[in-house]
Formats: C-alpha cells, sequence, structure tokens
C-alpha cells in the first residue's frame, strides 16, 4: 500500500437533508476507498494514553466500510490491500463491548504498552515506506511520528490477538 492519501466525506441524505457525515480516506492514489476508523485509548498508571483504531460492528460507520469493501467496484479494495489494511483494526460489537475491553486492558496497561512497543527494525522499514512518497520536511518523517504510528499499529494487532486469546472478552 502506497501512502498517497486523500480525504472526502459521505453523507447519508434524505432528500437535501443531510442526516450523518462520515470520514472517508482515498489510499493508494485513491486506488480504494475506507471509512475512517474510530480512535480507541487505553491509560496506563502514569497517566500516558495508548491509541489504536478500532470500528463498532453495529455502527452505520462500519455499515458504510463494508459496503465499499464488498461493492466490487473500482473504489473497492482488492483482498491483500484489504486485509493490510484492517490487520491493526480492532473490531467491537458495540460501545458496551468497547469499554469492557479497554477497562481490562487498563488495568494491565503497562504490560500492554511494553507489548506495543515498535523495535527498530519496524520503525526502519515504516521510515523508508514513507520517505519515497511523503516530502523530506514533512512532519510524518520525524522518528516520534513514525515511533507513534508504529505503536498504533502495534496496539490493535496485539488488542485483536489479546480478544483472540480471551473468549470472555468477545
Amino acid at each position: 500500500m502506497r501512502v498517497d492519501v486523500s480525504w472526502e466525506v459521505a453523507q447519508l441524505k434524505y432528500r437535501t437533508d443531510i442526516i450523518k457525515e462520515i470520514n472517508v480516506v482515498n489510499l493508494d492514489g485513491a486506488r480504494f476507498k475506507a471509512v475512517v476508523p474510530d480512535i480507541g485509548s487505553i491509560s496506563n498508571s502514569y497517566g500516558k494514553n495508548l491509541f489504536y483504531d478500532c470500528y463498532k460492528v453495529d455502527s452505520l460507520k462500519f455499515k458504510l466500510e463494508e459496503l465499499i469493501n464488498h461493492m466490487g467496484s473500482a473504489i473497492s479494495p482488492d483482498y491483500g490491500s484489504l486485509n493490510e489494511f484492517m490487520e491493526s483494526i480492532v473490531l467491537y460489537n458495540d460501545n458496551e463491548h468497547q469499554s469492557k475491553v479497554e477497562q481490562y486492558l487498563c488495568s494491565i496497561a503497562n504490560d500492554v504498552d511494553t507489548s506495543a512497543e515498535p523495535d527498530e527494525e519496524i520503525l526502519g522499514i515504516y521510515k523508508s515506506k514513507l520517505e519515497t512518497d511523503v516530502p523530506r520536511e514533512s512532519i510524518e518523517l520525524r522518528d516520534l511520528a513514525i515511533d507513534q504510528m508504529a505503536k498504533r499499529i502495534n496496539l490493535g494487532k496485539y488488542i485483536k490477538e489479546f480478544m483472540r486469546q480471551n473468549p470472555q472478552l468477545q
């Protein structure tokens, strides 16, 4: 997946009235669209928040994401791109499910923080991918930004695996 990204707004309308607006991102030079995920967070004992991406399966936002993914049109991602995009996005049933999982993870947040820490190799890979598409002076190329991006991805993957291993949290 390339880093070429642009943004749009999808609107749910009834005649001329806008009922709901949902942010949509064009990925890989508008090769496919995706609904911008929600942001989840976990606080550790030092008051430091850890962030990750998520969808709630019962939400209009996720239903739109599924519609885009299964339209079979030019804006639908191919299987590989979709898997790569969804790899670190956590799926919750609803707000209550998200709250339950986040509360549990907050109780072990220091362990979660350690597990989400990116290694130097992955930071180097992300940096080299970004350098291909992002202007040199861009804020996205700063070490802190790359570290935060990698941690966000790792945290999403960690939570997904944690939920798989703990059926009581599903």
